[in-house]
């Protein structure tokens, strides 16, 4: 009979067992790696970090420099297989033909159907265009015409030569025009002058030389005639035009002369009408002046006989005290028209009174016996009226034709100076006991 016996335990220190001690160690030491593993790991992922991170800022710096210099290469590239191909292609049919025929031939155009164009629209010459095929009509063009010094001389001159061979190439700019009968053949193309290309002839077969000339030459002509007619199209536009303009200049002349003449008209008009209100202004402020006449004089004053000479000859006088003033001689002179209607007025009423008067003395002295002496009386009694009148207003001549100027100075008819309207003394001025004063007027609007 077997029996199974535990080993026996050994305590430690603590307490605990061994076995239990030991896997607290192992699950430490596990512990322990874990933790390092996790930071080698981050430190690897930090690390990869900042490497990409560096190396996405050096890419942005390096690629534009070297997109840069790819793009120049390659533009660099286009440009000479560019030159290169259409080099060969400008010069095609020149090579061939100088190699075909020699290098004495006339100057054919080096470049593109379309660069021939412009230039002979610029230039001004027809376009020659010759279509090449190999043939026996063509080996006559290359050997016997283009090779002769006539035709050089002639084609450099007058017009723009470009050939193309049909076998090769193809005339798309002007297929739409250029009529193709045999081949080979030479069009002659006007580009100049026209809106549209126009074929005006056509060589082919064999001619000779001083067709081909003639052939050209009468194309030249009917070009100049075309250059002729848009010519003197332009001028007769231009001298349309020429005529349009001096006629609208002329007319907005004649608008401008009227509108100054309206202008000017409207102006007169308006100064007359102003001039016509200042008058009736004038006429106003006089006819409110009547009132201060006749001037009192005292008993004792010295009295002065003024007469004023008008413009027109006429004298009017007035008695004045030296102690008025010139104002005052001015004031009598301005309103003296209104005081010799006034006193003309009064004078009618006192006539009629009179006659009256006379009328009834007649009959009283019809009536006594004593009519002469009633008659001398009444008479003497008239004197006396027209003596008083006489001395506040008087006119010589007659007072129908007084007209007193709307500004006017009075000039001292001995002493020749100006008598200004002041307040100064009648008595201050040499004009006692009488004095001739000449009116001068101040204003072209009395005539009117």
């Amino acid at each position: 009979m077997y029996s199974c016996c535990s080993a026996p335990q050994v305590s430690t220190p603590m307490g605990f067992p061994e076995d239990s001690q030991g896997s607290v160690r192992q699950r430490r030491a596990q512990e322990e790696g874990c933790k390092d593993n996790i930071c080698e790991r981050s430190g690897e992922k930090i690390e990869r970090t900042n490497f990409l991170y560096i190396l996405n800022h050096i890419g942005r710096i390096i690629c534009p420099f070297f997109k840069n210099i790819c793009n120049i290469i390659t533009t660099c590239f286009k440009l000479l297989s560019t030159y290169i191909l259409s080099s060969d292609k400008e010069n095609t049919f020149t090579m061939y033909y100088e190699n075909m025929y020699g290098e004495k031939h006339v100057n054919f155009f080096k470049g593109t159907l379309s660069e021939a164009i412009n230039k002979s629209k610029k230039e001004e010459k027809l376009l020659l265009v010759y279509l090449h095929i190999e043939n026996n009509e063509s080996s006559y063009f290359c050997n016997s015409v283009f090779n002769n010094e006539d035709i050089k001389l002639f084609f450099d001159e007058n017009c723009i030569l470009y050939a193309q061979d049909i076998s090769t190439g193809d005339i798309k700019e002007l297929s739409d025009i250029m009529n193709v009968f045999i081949l080979p053949q030479i069009s002659i193309i006007l580009t100049c002058y026209v809106k549209e290309y126009k074929e005006l002839s056509i060589i082919y077969g064999t001619p000779d030389i001083s067709h081909i000339i003639n052939c050209v030459t009468h194309c030249i002509e009917q070009m100049q005639m075309k250059k002729e007619n848009i010519n003197n199209l332009k001028n007769k536009n231009y001298n349309d035009r020429l005529i349009r303009e001096e006629q609208d200049r002329e007319y907005q002349e004649a608008l401008r002369k009227d509108k100054l003449k309206e202008e000017e008209k409207k102006k007169k008009e308006n100064e007359k009408f102003n001039k016509l209100e200042l008058k009736k202004d004038i006429k106003k402020k006089r006819q409110e002046k009547i009132n201060k006449f006749p001037l009192p004089i005292k008993e004792n004053e010295q009295v002065t006989k003024i007469c004023i000479r008008l413009p027109n000859g006429i004298k009017i006088q007035n008695n004045f005290s030296v102690n008025h003033t010139l104002e005052d001689v001015y004031d009598w002179a301005e309103c003296y028209e209104f005081l010799a209607d006034r006193n003309s007025s009064t004078s009618n009423t006192n006539r009629n009174s009179s006659s009256n008067n006379n009328n009834n003395s007649n009959s009283s002295c019809n009536n006594n016996n004593n009519s002469n002496s009633s008659c001398n009386n009444n008479n003497n009694s008239n004197s006396s009226c027209n003596n008083n009148n006489n001395s506040s207003c008087n006119t010589i001549g007659g007072n129908n034709n007084v007209s007193i100027p709307y500004k006017f100075e009075l000039i001292c008819g001995h002493t020749k100076s100006v008598l200004q309207k002041t307040k100064n003394k009648i008595k201050e001025y040499d004009l006692y006991p009488n004095a001739v004063l000449n009116m001068k007027s101040k204003d072209s609007s009395d005539e009117e």
